[in-house]
């Protein structure tokens, strides 16, 4: 007969799970620790226990049934497959094919178990918890650095100076957008290229940038963009070193700033200083030259009278200078020295065009066209043979404000002084009056030789000429009366000879004054001379 579980004495020890199982695995017989840990699943269904068993499995335990009892070590899932398993310590075969099994302690092993994964569970769901608050603070970093980034890049692109980042090899590792508009170079293309590349002076770029990796920074390198187009920018560069925690390495920041407009406000005031200079200059000179002309040319007077007059008593009577050297030598004496004394005249009365005074409170509405057709006529009367004097003004009328005298006193000089520059193998003038973006321009051309080289800074300097016995008041004389209406003078440098510009403001069109008549034109365009002297060119 089969033994029971309360004939073993197990029924009542609640410690121990213990069960009588046939060979189908159906559960015979259980204790309460069985039913505790491994509750029937209820209904018609037959109690099966098979699949409790994982090491051994039941069909092993089956298969080693013999005639006394085996004692095995193994392992029981007692509940639904995959619940927590227990420790198997023994298994007693019985009598007709049925087992005996008996876990020992199963309930205590499968309550510490239980709690141990609860332990567990509530372990993964505060690593969970804690994974995920790390991710989301992670995450909210990284959106935070990608603001901030965006917000960066968006300050770096907006500032209108060009930025670069060098490499310690001289390398662009990152450049803005005003840097490519700079260059004429897209940003990909500017990246991992010669930094000094992209300047007029490569040199003093890439020694600038030595001296920021050598001393930290540097301040103020004035240097100059050079644009794919050729044009360039002058630039003020600042740089300092910084670490590049990206790259683990060494950079330079580099900041230029376009000082164009500065630069070009300096030459402009610096000019204007020039141009004040020279105006004090010539006051100063203006005053010296009034005071020596009124004291030399009074008694120059009498001495040119007297001379003239002794060689008239000479030439009186020539048949009694014949054969005598002595009078010969005499008469030719007196008219070296007559010679000399009205070169001495001229010199003075350039002197005298010097220390003028202008008449600027008198300014008449002038056409200029009728300064140029009132003195080309004149002047081509004095010009030597081989020398052709054209002209060509506008087919409207050029309004000006100024002093009609004072013109007229300009275009001799610029004339006159063209003329000298080609008298020598013949050539041509050319004078040119037109509207030129709004101003009044007044061209003098020559096919001459040209001004020599280092000429140009003291072109219009008093006393400044390359002909023996010129004076060099002329252009002196014709760039202060420029400058006194409101207007400049300068020279142009051409393929062949020179070109003199005036340029003056436009006035409001109304009828023109009535300029001076021949005679005066004639005095301005003989006073020229005097300034200019005989053979006078700056050229």
């Amino acid at each position: 007969m089969t033994p029971s579980l309360l004939s073993s004495g197990l029924e009542d020890l609640g410690s121990v799970a213990a069960a009588v199982i046939d060979p189908a695995g159906n559960v015979l017989e259980a204790n309460q620790g069985f039913r505790k840990v491994a509750p029937p699943t209820g209904g018609d269904a037959p109690w099966n226990a098979a699949s409790f068993f994982l090491q051994p499995t039941f069909s092993d335990l089956l298969a080693a049934r013999g005639d006394g009892p085996v004692v095995y070590r193994g392992l029981l899932s007692f509940g639904r497959p995959g619940d927590i398993a227990v420790s198997l310590t023994g298994t007693v075969r019985l009598s007709e094919g049925n087992l005996l099994v008996v876990a020992e302690h199963p309930v205590q092993e499968y309550e510490r178990l239980t709690h141990a994964m609860i332990r567990l569970n509530e372990d993964l769901a505060f690593t969970q918890r804690e994974l995920v608050r790390e991710i989301r603070q992670r995450r909210q970093a990284e959106e935070g650095w990608r603001a901030a980034s965006l917000y960066s890049r968006s300050l770096i692109e907006a500032t209108l100076d060009p930025l670069v980042t060098v490499s310690e090899e001289g390398r662009i590792l990152d450049a803005n957008q005003a840097m490519a508009t700079a260059t004429g170079t897209s940003r990909e293309a500017l990246l991992e290229s010669a930094f000094s590349s992209y300047f007029t002076d490569p040199a003093a770029a890439g020694e600038a940038h030595r001296d920021a990796l050598a001393k930290g920074t540097t301040r103020d390198r004035l240097l100059a963009i050079r644009h794919t187009s050729g044009s360039f920018t002058d630039v003020l560069c600042n740089a300092t070193v910084f670490e590049d925690m990206q790259r683990h390495r060494r950079s330079i920041l580099t900041a230029a700033r376009d000082v164009t407009d500065r630069l070009r406000l300096e030459r402009e005031v610096a000019a204007q200083r020039e141009v004040q200079f020279r105006t004090n200059r010539l006051a100063a000179l203006g005053t010296f030259a009034k005071g020596v002309a009124h004291e030399i040319n009074n008694p120059l007077t009498y001495v040119c009278n007297y001379l003239e007059l002794a060689l008239l008593s000479l030439g009186r009577d020539p048949a009694s200078g014949e054969g005598d050297s002595t009078l010969q030598e005499a008469r030719f004496g007196l008219e070296r020295a007559l010679t000399g004394a009205h070169r001495i005249g001229q010199v003075v009365g350039a002197l005298r065009r010097v220390a003028w005074e202008p008449v600027t409170e008198s300014r008449d509405i002038i056409d200029l066209n009728d300064v140029v057709a009132a003195l080309v006529p004149v002047a081509e009367r004095s010009t030597p043979p081989g020398v052709h004097l054209i002209s060509s003004t506008a087919t409207k009328p050029l309004y000006v404000a100024g002093n009609a005298g004072e013109l007229q006193e300009l275009l001799s000089a610029l004339v006159q002084n063209a003329v000298q520059a080609v008298a020598p193998v013949g050539g041509r003038v050319t004078v040119v009056s037109r509207e030129v973006e709004g101003r009044i321009e007044l061209r003098v051309e020559d096919n001459g030789p040209g001004i020599p080289e280092g000429m140009e800074e003291r072109l219009f300097a008093p006393f400044a000429t390359t002909k023996p016995g010129a004076t060099g008041l002329g252009l002196t004389i014709a760039h202060t009366i420029a400058r006194l209406h409101n207007g400049d003078l300068v020279v142009e440098r051409l393929p062949r000879g020179v070109a003199f510009v005036v340029t003056l403001p436009a006035a409001t069109h109304a009828p023109p004054a009535k300029l001076e008549d021949e005679d005066t034109v004639s005095a301005a365009f003989g006073s020229a001379e005097e300034g200019q002297g005989a053979g006078v060119s700056k050229k």
